[in-house]
Protein backbone atom coordinates (compact mmCIF):
# COMPACT_ATOMS: atom_id res chain seq x y z
CA UNK A 1 0.00 0.00 0.00
CA UNK A 2 3.00 2.33 -0.41
CA UNK A 3 1.99 3.21 -3.99
CA UNK A 4 -1.48 3.52 -5.46
CA UNK A 5 -2.71 4.42 -8.93
CA UNK A 6 -5.41 6.99 -8.18
CA UNK A 7 -6.01 7.78 -11.86
CA UNK A 8 -6.89 4.12 -12.49
CA UNK A 9 -9.23 4.24 -9.47
CA UNK A 10 -10.97 7.31 -10.90
CA UNK A 11 -11.43 5.71 -14.31
CA UNK A 12 -12.37 2.15 -13.37
CA UNK A 13 -13.48 1.75 -9.74
CA UNK A 14 -17.22 1.27 -9.25
CA UNK A 15 -17.41 3.58 -6.22
CA UNK A 16 -19.92 6.40 -6.60
CA UNK A 17 -20.20 8.34 -9.83
CA UNK A 18 -17.31 9.26 -12.11
CA UNK A 19 -17.71 12.88 -10.97
CA UNK A 20 -17.48 11.79 -7.32
CA UNK A 21 -14.21 9.98 -7.99
CA UNK A 22 -12.82 12.93 -9.95
CA UNK A 23 -13.64 15.33 -7.12
CA UNK A 24 -12.10 12.94 -4.59
CA UNK A 25 -8.90 13.00 -6.66
CA UNK A 26 -8.93 16.81 -6.73
CA UNK A 27 -9.45 17.09 -2.95
CA UNK A 28 -6.66 14.63 -2.11
CA UNK A 29 -4.32 16.33 -4.59
CA UNK A 30 -5.21 19.67 -2.96
CA UNK A 31 -4.46 18.35 0.54
CA UNK A 32 -1.08 17.02 -0.62
CA UNK A 33 -0.19 20.43 -2.07
CA UNK A 34 -0.64 22.13 1.30
CA UNK A 35 2.42 21.66 3.51
CA UNK A 36 0.23 22.31 6.55
CA UNK A 37 -2.52 19.82 5.70
CA UNK A 38 -0.34 17.02 4.35
CA UNK A 39 2.12 17.17 7.25
CA UNK A 40 -0.38 17.58 10.08
CA UNK A 41 -3.13 15.18 8.96
CA UNK A 42 -3.17 11.48 8.06
CA UNK A 43 -5.56 9.98 5.49
CA UNK A 44 -7.71 7.07 6.71
CA UNK A 45 -11.19 5.59 6.39
CA UNK A 46 -13.27 4.07 3.61
CA UNK A 47 -12.05 6.28 0.76
CA UNK A 48 -8.45 5.49 1.68
CA UNK A 49 -9.18 1.75 1.71
CA UNK A 50 -10.98 2.01 -1.63
CA UNK A 51 -8.11 3.78 -3.38
CA UNK A 52 -5.11 2.15 -1.70
CA UNK A 53 -6.43 -1.34 -0.89
CA UNK A 54 -9.05 -1.92 -3.62
CA UNK A 55 -11.82 -2.02 -1.00
CA UNK A 56 -15.35 -2.52 -2.33
CA UNK A 57 -17.59 -0.54 0.05
CA UNK A 58 -19.22 2.65 -1.21
CA UNK A 59 -18.34 5.78 0.76
CA UNK A 60 -19.01 9.50 0.41
CA UNK A 61 -16.52 10.80 3.00
CA UNK A 62 -12.84 11.63 3.09
CA UNK A 63 -11.44 11.09 6.59
CA UNK A 64 -8.27 12.60 8.05
CA UNK A 65 -6.89 12.81 11.59
CA UNK A 66 -4.42 14.92 13.52
CA UNK A 67 -3.00 14.86 17.03
CA UNK A 68 -3.57 18.61 17.23
CA UNK A 69 -6.10 19.42 19.97
CA UNK A 70 -6.71 23.07 19.13
CA UNK A 71 -9.52 22.85 16.60
CA UNK A 72 -10.70 26.42 17.25
CA UNK A 73 -7.47 27.93 15.94
CA UNK A 74 -7.00 25.36 13.17
CA UNK A 75 -10.49 25.60 11.66
CA UNK A 76 -10.08 28.79 9.62
CA UNK A 77 -6.62 27.83 8.42
CA UNK A 78 -7.89 24.45 7.21
CA UNK A 79 -10.76 26.07 5.28
CA UNK A 80 -8.48 28.71 3.74
CA UNK A 81 -5.82 26.15 2.73
CA UNK A 82 -8.36 23.71 1.32
CA UNK A 83 -10.20 26.39 -0.63
CA UNK A 84 -6.99 27.73 -2.18
CA UNK A 85 -5.52 24.34 -3.05
CA UNK A 86 -8.78 22.97 -4.49
CA UNK A 87 -8.78 25.80 -7.02
CA UNK A 88 -5.19 25.03 -8.06
CA UNK A 89 -5.70 21.26 -8.15
CA UNK A 90 -8.89 21.60 -10.21
CA UNK A 91 -6.99 23.58 -12.82
CA UNK A 92 -4.07 21.16 -12.86
CA UNK A 93 -6.16 17.98 -13.15
CA UNK A 94 -8.56 19.45 -15.69
CA UNK A 95 -11.66 17.47 -14.81
CA UNK A 96 -14.96 18.91 -16.20
CA UNK A 97 -16.30 19.67 -12.72
CA UNK A 98 -16.55 22.90 -10.74
CA UNK A 99 -15.75 22.46 -7.05
CA UNK A 100 -16.46 24.74 -4.11
CA UNK A 101 -16.69 24.47 -0.32
CA UNK A 102 -20.35 24.74 0.67
CA UNK A 103 -20.26 24.77 4.47
CA UNK A 104 -18.30 23.68 7.51
CA UNK A 105 -19.05 22.97 11.17
CA UNK A 106 -17.47 21.46 14.27
CA UNK A 107 -19.14 18.48 15.92
CA UNK A 108 -19.91 17.88 18.72
CA UNK A 109 -20.77 21.53 19.38
CA UNK A 110 -20.13 21.41 23.13
CA UNK A 111 -17.24 23.40 24.58
CA UNK A 112 -14.24 21.46 25.89
CA UNK A 113 -15.13 18.38 23.85
CA UNK A 114 -12.27 15.85 23.80
CA UNK A 115 -12.48 14.54 20.23
CA UNK A 116 -13.97 17.21 17.94
CA UNK A 117 -14.30 16.85 14.17
CA UNK A 118 -14.44 19.58 11.56
CA UNK A 119 -16.93 18.54 8.87
CA UNK A 120 -16.35 20.32 5.56
CA UNK A 121 -18.97 19.94 2.84
CA UNK A 122 -17.40 20.24 -0.62
CA UNK A 123 -19.88 20.66 -3.47
CA UNK A 124 -19.37 19.99 -7.15
CA UNK A 125 -21.15 20.56 -10.44
CA UNK A 126 -20.80 19.66 -14.10
CA UNK A 127 -19.12 22.61 -15.83
CA UNK A 128 -21.51 22.23 -18.78
CA UNK A 129 -24.69 22.45 -16.69
CA UNK A 130 -25.58 26.06 -15.89
CA UNK A 131 -28.22 25.19 -13.30
CA UNK A 132 -25.81 23.00 -11.36
CA UNK A 133 -23.16 25.73 -11.40
CA UNK A 134 -25.68 28.30 -10.15
CA UNK A 135 -26.68 26.14 -7.20
CA UNK A 136 -23.03 25.46 -6.42
CA UNK A 137 -22.26 29.19 -6.32
CA UNK A 138 -25.28 29.70 -4.04
CA UNK A 139 -23.80 27.02 -1.76
CA UNK A 140 -26.86 24.85 -2.37
CA UNK A 141 -25.29 22.04 -4.37
CA UNK A 142 -27.02 18.67 -3.85
CA UNK A 143 -23.82 16.92 -4.90
CA UNK A 144 -21.29 16.99 -2.06
CA UNK A 145 -18.39 15.14 -0.49
CA UNK A 146 -17.76 15.51 3.24
CA UNK A 147 -14.15 15.96 4.32
CA UNK A 148 -13.79 15.14 8.02
CA UNK A 149 -10.81 16.50 9.96
CA UNK A 150 -10.64 14.73 13.35
CA UNK A 151 -8.67 16.39 16.15
CA UNK A 152 -6.81 14.94 19.14
CA UNK A 153 -6.72 11.66 17.22
CA UNK A 154 -3.34 11.51 15.54
CA UNK A 155 -1.81 8.55 13.78
CA UNK A 156 0.64 6.46 15.81
CA UNK A 157 2.86 5.54 12.88
CA UNK A 158 1.74 7.21 9.62
CA UNK A 159 2.87 5.61 6.38
CA UNK A 160 3.76 7.79 3.37
CA UNK A 161 1.73 6.59 0.39
CA UNK A 162 2.36 7.79 -3.17
CA UNK A 163 -0.73 8.29 -5.33
CA UNK A 164 0.29 8.16 -8.97
CA UNK A 165 -1.46 9.82 -11.89
CA UNK A 166 -0.33 10.13 -15.49
CA UNK A 167 -2.11 13.47 -15.95
CA UNK A 168 -0.64 15.34 -12.99
CA UNK A 169 2.26 13.30 -11.68
CA UNK A 170 2.44 11.60 -8.29
CA UNK A 171 1.61 13.14 -4.94
CA UNK A 172 2.18 11.85 -1.42
CA UNK A 173 0.02 11.73 1.70
CA UNK A 174 0.65 10.41 5.19
CA UNK A 175 -1.80 7.56 5.74
CA UNK A 176 -2.79 5.09 8.40
CA UNK A 177 -1.11 1.70 8.27
CA UNK A 178 -3.43 -1.28 7.87
CA UNK A 179 -2.73 -2.20 11.50
CA UNK A 180 -3.91 1.22 12.63
CA UNK A 181 -6.97 1.11 10.38
CA UNK A 182 -7.99 -2.15 12.04
CA UNK A 183 -7.26 -0.82 15.56
CA UNK A 184 -9.38 2.27 14.97
CA UNK A 185 -12.25 0.31 13.49
CA UNK A 186 -12.27 -2.12 16.43
CA UNK A 187 -12.34 0.86 18.79
CA UNK A 188 -15.31 2.29 16.86
CA UNK A 189 -17.13 -1.06 17.04
CA UNK A 190 -16.66 -1.35 20.80
CA UNK A 191 -17.75 2.26 21.24
CA UNK A 192 -21.13 1.74 19.55
CA UNK A 193 -23.06 0.96 22.75
CA UNK A 194 -21.35 3.80 24.61
CA UNK A 195 -22.32 6.37 21.96
CA UNK A 196 -25.60 4.61 21.07
CA UNK A 197 -24.60 4.90 17.42
CA UNK A 198 -24.42 2.07 14.91
CA UNK A 199 -21.37 1.71 12.67
CA UNK A 200 -22.06 -1.41 10.60
CA UNK A 201 -19.37 -0.50 8.07
CA UNK A 202 -16.55 -1.16 10.54
CA UNK A 203 -17.22 -4.88 11.03
CA UNK A 204 -17.58 -5.25 7.27
CA UNK A 205 -14.31 -3.41 6.64
CA UNK A 206 -12.40 -5.42 9.25
CA UNK A 207 -13.55 -8.78 7.94
CA UNK A 208 -12.62 -7.78 4.36
CA UNK A 209 -9.18 -6.49 5.44
CA UNK A 210 -8.48 -9.74 7.32
CA UNK A 211 -9.63 -11.81 4.33
CA UNK A 212 -7.34 -9.92 1.98
CA UNK A 213 -4.39 -8.80 4.13
CA UNK A 214 -4.58 -10.91 7.29
CA UNK A 215 -1.09 -12.29 6.73
CA UNK A 216 0.30 -8.73 6.87
CA UNK A 217 -1.44 -7.71 10.10
CA UNK A 218 0.31 -7.63 13.48
CA UNK A 219 -2.11 -8.57 16.32
CA UNK A 220 0.27 -7.32 19.00
CA UNK A 221 0.69 -3.90 17.37
CA UNK A 222 -3.05 -3.60 16.76
CA UNK A 223 -3.78 -4.47 20.40
CA UNK A 224 -1.35 -1.83 21.63
CA UNK A 225 -2.89 0.86 19.42
CA UNK A 226 -6.41 -0.22 20.36
CA UNK A 227 -5.67 0.16 24.08
CA UNK A 228 -4.28 3.65 23.46
CA UNK A 229 -7.16 4.70 21.19
CA UNK A 230 -9.72 3.46 23.73
CA UNK A 231 -8.33 5.57 26.55
CA UNK A 232 -10.86 8.01 27.97
CA UNK A 233 -13.74 6.70 25.83
CA UNK A 234 -15.52 4.58 28.45
CA UNK A 235 -14.81 1.22 26.83
CA UNK A 236 -13.61 -0.70 29.91
CA UNK A 237 -16.68 -2.98 29.81
CA UNK A 238 -15.89 -4.11 26.25
CA UNK A 239 -12.11 -3.94 26.10
CA UNK A 240 -11.40 -7.66 26.53
CA UNK A 241 -11.20 -10.85 24.46
CA UNK A 242 -15.00 -11.18 24.34
CA UNK A 243 -15.59 -7.57 23.25
CA UNK A 244 -16.59 -8.17 19.62
CA UNK A 245 -19.29 -10.65 20.68
CA UNK A 246 -20.59 -8.83 23.77
CA UNK A 247 -24.40 -8.78 23.71
CA UNK A 248 -24.48 -4.96 23.64
CA UNK A 249 -22.16 -4.88 20.62
CA UNK A 250 -24.10 -7.64 18.87
CA UNK A 251 -27.29 -5.62 19.38
CA UNK A 252 -25.67 -2.65 17.62
CA UNK A 253 -24.59 -4.87 14.71
CA UNK A 254 -28.17 -6.07 14.34
CA UNK A 255 -29.59 -2.54 14.33
CA UNK A 256 -27.29 -1.31 11.57
CA UNK A 257 -26.68 -4.40 9.46
CA UNK A 258 -29.34 -3.96 6.77
CA UNK A 259 -28.20 -0.37 6.07
CA UNK A 260 -25.01 -1.83 4.57
CA UNK A 261 -27.01 -3.11 1.57
CA UNK A 262 -26.83 0.42 0.16
CA UNK A 263 -23.01 0.40 0.14
CA UNK A 264 -21.89 -3.15 -0.70
CA UNK A 265 -22.86 -5.48 -3.53
CA UNK A 266 -22.87 -8.71 -1.52
CA UNK A 267 -23.72 -8.37 2.17
CA UNK A 268 -22.44 -11.18 4.42
CA UNK A 269 -24.39 -12.06 7.53
CA UNK A 270 -23.17 -10.83 10.91
CA UNK A 271 -22.26 -14.42 11.75
CA UNK A 272 -20.16 -14.76 8.59
CA UNK A 273 -18.27 -11.54 9.30
CA UNK A 274 -17.64 -12.46 12.94
CA UNK A 275 -16.36 -15.91 11.91
CA UNK A 276 -13.48 -14.05 10.26
CA UNK A 277 -13.09 -11.03 12.55
CA UNK A 278 -13.52 -12.58 16.01
CA UNK A 279 -10.75 -15.25 15.85
CA UNK A 280 -8.30 -12.54 14.78
CA UNK A 281 -9.53 -10.25 17.56
CA UNK A 282 -9.12 -13.03 20.14
CA UNK A 283 -5.59 -13.73 18.86
CA UNK A 284 -4.48 -10.37 20.20
CA UNK A 285 -2.54 -10.51 23.50
CA UNK A 286 -5.44 -10.18 25.93
CA UNK A 287 -4.61 -10.99 29.55
CA UNK A 288 -6.57 -13.57 31.51
CA UNK A 289 -7.63 -10.96 34.06
CA UNK A 290 -9.29 -8.76 31.45
CA UNK A 291 -12.75 -7.79 32.70
CA UNK A 292 -15.50 -10.11 31.53
CA UNK A 293 -18.54 -8.70 29.70
CA UNK A 294 -21.67 -8.11 31.72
Amino acid sequence: MNDSDIKKWVETKNIGSLEFRQVTHVILHAISASSYLCQDFAFKGGAYLSIAADHDRQTTDIDLSTGNKNHAEAKERIIDELDLQIEDASYELGYPVEISIQSHKIKPRENNVTYPTLHVSVGYANKNKEREIKRLMQKLSPKTITVDFSFNDGSYDPVPVTFSSETSGPFELNCYSLDEVVAEKIRAILQQPVRNRTRPQDLYDIHRIIEKFGFKLDPKAIHSMLISKAEGRGLEKYLNKDGLTHKDVISMYEQGHTALRETVKILPSIKEMLEIADPFYRSMPWTEDSPCPQ
